[in-house]
């Protein structure tokens, strides 16, 4: 030291304790302290500049400070957050609801479809569970388990074809005539020789447009489906395709 000026000894003194330490040192070893200091928030503690929390009045300091500490007020933002977000779904299915059609036949004449004038008669009850209508577009019969293809079935009462918001309603829907160029001796073999016709599944589908919970019509249509079985069809299926009224019974 020289004139009472100590030299430049690339030392600082403690902003606590006074001791001597680095002059680049961010704590001193004697007291422990950080050097870079402010005051708490709330109780004007001391503490270091980069603290997120007073550890004297356990405050949280800057912008968590809005945060609340209290655990009643963070209980009740937590159930006001579980309330909003399990309310999602609700509001989803608000919006997604349109309408929402099923199908399913519905069986005549001891368990079987009526045949009129050469005519295969099929009956479906349609309904509809959502809030807007629907509307049936085609229907169509698909007998490709017996290789027979598929047969388009015509709506005999088209006026009931929009089935009103929650509503139902019965569709007629009916086969082409039975022709000639139906029946030979392939068709007669396949149908002869099929082992379980009587159980085969034929699968009877309505293609039906559904609306949105506006009322307009969606761009793709629906296929609903319901199936029936060969010896709900045997008699119609022997007429049509073989020519005779007296098929094979079905035990």
């Amino acid at each position: 030291m020289c004139n009472g000026v100590r030299p430049d000894d690339g030392k600082k003194k403690c902003v606590v304790c006074g001791e001597r330490i680095d002059k680049d040192a961010l704590r001193c070893n004697n007291c422990k302290m950080y050097q870079q200091l402010k005051n708490c928030s709330v109780c004007n503690v001391l503490i270091p500049a980069r603290a997120l929390r007073c550890n004297d009045c356990q405050s949280f300091q800057g912008w968590r400070s809005a945060l609340p500490s209290n655990q009643v007020v963070l209980a009740l933002l937590v159930s006001l957050v579980t309330v909003l977000t399990g309310g999602i779904p609700l509001a989803s299915n608000f919006f997604a609801r349109g309408s929402q059609t099923t199908m399913v036949f519905k069986n005549l004449a001891q368990d079987k479809p009526l045949i009129n004038n050469d005519k295969l008669l099929l009956v479906v009850k349609v309904r509809n569970y959502g809030g807007t209508l629907s509307r049936v577009d085609s229907a169509e019969l698909d007998l490709s388990p017996l290789k027979l293809g598929t047969i388009k079935l015509s709506l005999a009462n088209r006026e009931d074809q929009d089935v009103a918001a929650n509503g139902q309603t019965e569709l007629k829907l009916y086969a082409p005539q039975i022709l000639g160029s139906d029946k030979g001796e392939k068709t007669r073999k396949a149908l002869i020789e099929l082992p379980d016709l009587c159980t085969t599944k034929l699968p009877l589908k309505v293609t039906v447009y559904e609306t949105n919970i506006w009322g307009r019509f969606r761009k793709e249509p629906v296929d609903l489906s319901d199936n029936l079985e060969g010896h709900q069809l045997i008699d119609w299926l022997w007429e049509r395709y073989l020519g005779t009224t007296e098929p094979p019974p079905c035990v």
